[in-house]
């Protein structure tokens, strides 16, 4: 299936609520602890803030599944979400990663490569004292590695013998394969030279090969890119699709073109276009073309008229910091007397 909407209309929304309902699906049938859902996207700036919106999600999901009052059973193994990117993003083992933390203990002004800078559940910034990182020995290994653990002690997840059920350290995805992974396409590269990355496919662990995978911004794959990528797809629809399993690909995008030709290259699977247009143009079930409404306005800047690169940054940055001092005298009272 192709989401196709316009920018800012919930494509975000549509593909983390069908996880949702994929992951408790999954759960009451009894899977076990193993990758469900794969998320995908080009860009890894994109990938490190939707991976905080995905949190959020699977912090929720986790409390529905420890509160077994709310009558549905998901399970005992834990509901997580992990991030599976470069090391220029992540740390990519558990030396990289004490390493890090040692130096952010040292110097807060130190590179975060954790990612996550405050909590899902609570809000709490992760950078400030005392940290949002901690040093933890895993059950199952004799090597330490980090976790998150919210400094809040009144959040949920604020135990130190709790912790945050968010993975971004390789090693740890490869030891305990979280419930929704997500990465970039160029890391699925690790499947020719990582046996471990098997395990997130469920094999080696007999557990079920992930259910769902989701690709982000579609129209980027194109080009050469798109040719190398094509080629990753087929190896992870053959090991996405057995014991008599077949996995759902959903992808989204904003602007696109000849989006049937591109998903039969990419997938060898016939695309649907969701949602499906109506009786009339610019209506669907789900939205409608409001033609009396002044939609969005656009400012361009053409940097390449004047003399250098920084001497454009300084005079597009310049009025929208000087506007924002501009702020009227009633609503800077009122931020005042909320703050107090």
């Amino acid at each position: 299936d192709l989401i196709w909407f316009p920018t800012g209309g919930g494509k975000t929304e549509a593909y983390l609520g069908l996880a949702a309902f994929t992951i408790c699906m999954e759960k009451m049938m009894g899977s076990p602890g193993c990758v469900t859902v794969l998320m995908r996207y080009t860009l890894r700036l994109l990938t490190a803030q939707q991976f905080q919106r995905a949190a959020a999600l699977v912090l929720a999901l986790e409390v529905l599944r420890q509160n077994k009052e709310l009558g549905a059973d998901l399970g005992n193994a834990e509901i997580s979400i992990g991030l599976w990117v470069g090391q220029s993003l992540s740390p990519n083992t558990r030396i990289d990663a004490r390493a890090a933390l040692k130096r952010l203990e040292r110097d807060p002004y130190a590179q975060n490569p954790f990612q996550l800078l405050q909590c899902p559940w609570c809000g709490v910034d992760f950078t400030s004292r005392p940290l949002g990182y901690q040093f933890y020995k895993p059950m199952h290994s004799a090597e330490r590695t980090v976790r998150f653990v919210c400094p809040d002690q009144a959040c949920r997840f604020g135990s130190s013998s709790v912790g945050l059920p968010v993975l971004v350290i390789d090693e740890d995805i490869y030891d305990r394969p979280p419930t929704i992974l997500i990465g970039t396409v160029d890391k699925f590269a690790q499947i020719a030279w990582n046996p471990r990355v098997g395990r997130l496919f469920g094999l080696g662990i007999e557990g079920p090969p992930p259910a769902l995978v989701i690709q982000d911004e579609l129209h980027l794959i194109s080009g050469p890119l798109g040719t190398i990528v094509g080629l990753y797809e087929t190896a992870i629809d053959r090991m996405c699709s057995r014991d008599g399993r077949t996995h759902k690909i959903v992808a989204s995008t904003a602007t696109i073109r000849r989006a049937q030709q591109q998903c039969w290259d990419l997938y060898a699977r016939k695309a649907f276009e969701f949602p499906p247009q109506a009786v009339r143009a610019g209506e669907s079930y789900f939205a409608f073309e409001d033609q009396q409404s002044p939609g969005r306005l656009y400012v361009g800047f053409m940097g390449t008229a004047v003399k250098s690169h920084q001497t454009a940054l300084v005079r597009a940055c310049s009025p929208l910091l000087q506007g924002v001092g501009n702020v009227p005298l009633f609503v800077e009272t009122r931020l005042t007397a909320i703050a107090q």
